[in-house]
This record gives C-alpha cells, structure tokens and sequence, in this order.
C-alpha cells in the first residue's frame, strides 16, 4: 500500500471524500516555490503527490520515495 493510500479517513474531519493526483506532482524551483530543498537534481525535481479531502478541503502531500532517501542525506533538513 503507498503512503498516499493509508489513510482512507481525513484527519481533520474524519471525511471520507479524499483524492490524489493521478500523476506526481513536481516540486517547483526556478519561479515556482521548490517545495523540497535540495530532494533533487538538477534537471530531475522533486516529486510528491496531492491529497485533498473534499468534504473540508484538508490538503496533503507526500513525498515521493527518491526524495524520502535523498532527505537523510540533504543538508538542506535536519531531523526533528
């Protein structure tokens, strides 16, 4: 099962209308916002996918997996 499809249930309504974007989503740079600092290469951005409940318009994402190894090694984030 993918991150984006553990869980069936919004977390901020307990809605059950949710939906992701059929194809990932690029994580900008350039003059769009880069959504994950330096999670990519050069001609290669980040990518996540989107979901959205439509009963009370809760938007997620989700990182793609290459950008969730690429994170332990970015100096870019730290851990919490």
């Amino acid at each position: 099962m993918s991150d984006t499809q553990r869980s069936v249930v919004c977390p901020a309504c307990g809605g059950k209308d949710l939906y992701v974007t059929v194809k990932t989503v690029h994580c900008g740079g350039g003059y769009a916002p880069n959504l994950l600092p330096g999670l990519h290469r050069w001609f290669n951005p980040g990518a996540f996918r989107a979901v959205l409940c439509a009963d009370c318009g809760l938007h997620r994402m989700f990182a793609e997996p290459e950008s969730r190894v690429a994170v332990r090694k970015s100096p870019k984030w730290r851990q919490l």
